[in-house]
């Protein structure tokens, strides 16, 4: 008994976290030369990402950048010299 209601917490609970999920073909990020750690989506849906890359869809990053909703620069977001990973 006791495995039959813990099976049915789990169908139920997988059912109830499952997200339908879609691809955005709009996205394009084009070339990071190196690898991407980690990314937040702002409230104005701009995407911050971090990581290991000195350049970033064509322009010079150092570590830092900015994206728009659609996979473009945001080149209005100024890095300065940008950031060292050690």
């Amino acid at each position: 008994m006791r495995h039959l209601i813990l099976l049915s917490f789990l169908v139920l609970g997988f059912k109830l976290c499952s997200q339908t999920t879609t691809i955005d073909n709009t996205f394009n990020v084009g070339f990071v030369n190196s690898a991407v750690i980690t990314s937040i989506i702002q409230p104005d849906q701009k995407i911050l990402v971090g990581g290991s890359f000195s350049e970033f869809n064509g322009s010079s990053r150092n570590c830092i950048a900015r994206i728009l909703p659609n996979g473009n620069i945001d080149n209005s977001f100024s890095i300065g010299t940008g950031f060292t990973m050690t």
